[in-house]
């Protein structure tokens, strides 16, 4: 919900894409659903493109990109205080 919030706060500021490429369809529909998001995208990987173009190699790897460039690539859970100073640094 804070990722949620953090997005609605900051409008054309931020895109978030929470991309699963490990879980069936059923299952990322489940969990889009679970976390009832208003403004994160959540797509399902079918052709893990985005395993093979950013290198993911653990769940959840959250990649951070700014005009085209990867800027940060976090491997893990983190609490939200890390990813909002992240994100906050680069709007």
């Amino acid at each position: 919900p804070s990722l949620d919030e953090f997005i609605q706060n900051h409008p054309n500021k931020i895109s978030v894409y929470a991309i699963n490429s490990i879980d069936n369809a059923n299952v990322v529909k489940v969990l889009a659903e679970q976390f009832d998001f208003k403004n994160v995208k959540v797509l399902k990987d079918n052709l893990k493109i985005t395993n093979d173009r950013y290198a993911v190699f653990a769940t959840p790897t959250t990649i951070i990109i700014k005009d085209g460039m990867i800027k940060d690539r976090i491997l893990g859970e983190k609490p939200w205080e890390f990813f909002e100073s992240k994100l906050i640094s680069l709007l």
